[in-house]
């Protein structure tokens, strides 16, 4: 969490310098994404490296015995990780043609995601463990519970968010001295766009609980259908996809809640989707 934290930090500071500060428009957004990538991966190497010393030379046969079950989990953990940057890049495209204002608005909004909903983030990496070592010791009476309280943890989360976002909209726009176009943008995403959200809760929550239960395809398609119904396609319909984006968002969030909810039709000594 630090580490994106970092990121979304730092870009969110060189864009107001760069993009504001010394009016270099979309170049500057662009500049302030590169460096902020190389900010995120000083944190991470530090922390990688010199604090935890994870890294070493692997042993040849031990590599691959643990390739092939790695990989099994791994690959689609990582499609399903590479659904929004593929989906963030159409928009921005599309973004690119009402002009500058609208990338620097469409930038900042990026940058306002993950430092207002990094606990939203954080708690699908927290909670996949939880369900993974439950899930193992037979205790799925907890896994459900985890779920449950997963849910509604992140509900409450983004309904706060929004709330805060909506009542200091323009303090935000203000900070980044947005104008136009750009303004526009940011209302937009207080106001509303904000608050599909809510149905990303449950979509992180599902994509946690599908990894860390032997269901990894599962995610990488709810997280692929989501993001790409919800962004992709409405916004090559719409001149203004946003909207659509949050309905896309919300039937992903709901289709995922409905197949994560299947464990409410089991047995308590069962455990969930099927497992054995």
């Amino acid at each position: 969490m630090f580490v994106m934290l970092a990121g979304a930090v730092a870009t969110a500071i060189l864009d107001l310098f760069l993009i504001f500060g010394f009016n270099l428009g979309i170049t500057g957004a662009a500049i302030a994404n590169v460096l902020s990538r190389f900010a995120l991966l000083a944190l991470g190497f530090h922390g990688v490296v010199i604090i935890h010393r994870l890294v070493s030379i692997p042993d040849r046969k031990r590599l691959f015995a643990a390739l092939v079950p790695f990989a099994a989990i791994g690959g689609a953990a990582v499609l399903t990780q590479l659904a929004t940057p593929a989906a963030s890049a159409f928009v921005t495209a599309r973004m690119a043609d009402f002009g500058d204002a609208a990338v620097a608005g469409w930038t900042v909004v990026g940058r306002l995601v993950p430092i207002a909903f990094s606990a939203l983030f954080a708690l699908s990496g927290t909670v996949g463990p939880i369900l993974g070592q439950n899930f193992g010791a037979g205790r799925f009476d907890r896994v459900r519970q985890a779920l449950r309280d997963a849910l509604i943890v992140s509900t409450v989360y983004v309904a706060t968010v929004w709330l805060l976002l909506a009542l200091f909209r323009n303090q935000i726009s203000g900070l980044f001295s947005a104008h136009g176009e750009a303004h526009q943008l940011i209302l937009f995403f207080c106001l509303i766009a904000a608050g599909s959200f809510l149905f990303n809760g449950p979509l992180f929550v599902s994509n946690a609980a599908f990894n860390n239960l032997g269901y990894p395809v599962l995610a990488t398609l709810f997280n692929w259908a989501a993001r790409q119904s919800g962004c992709c396609l409405s916004s090559g319909m719409v001149p203004d996809g946003t909207v659509r984006r949050g309905t896309g968002r919300m039937g992903g969030g709901r289709r995922c809640v409905r197949r994560c909810s299947n464990y409410r039709l089991l047995p308590p000594n069962q455990p969930p989707f099927g497992g054995n």
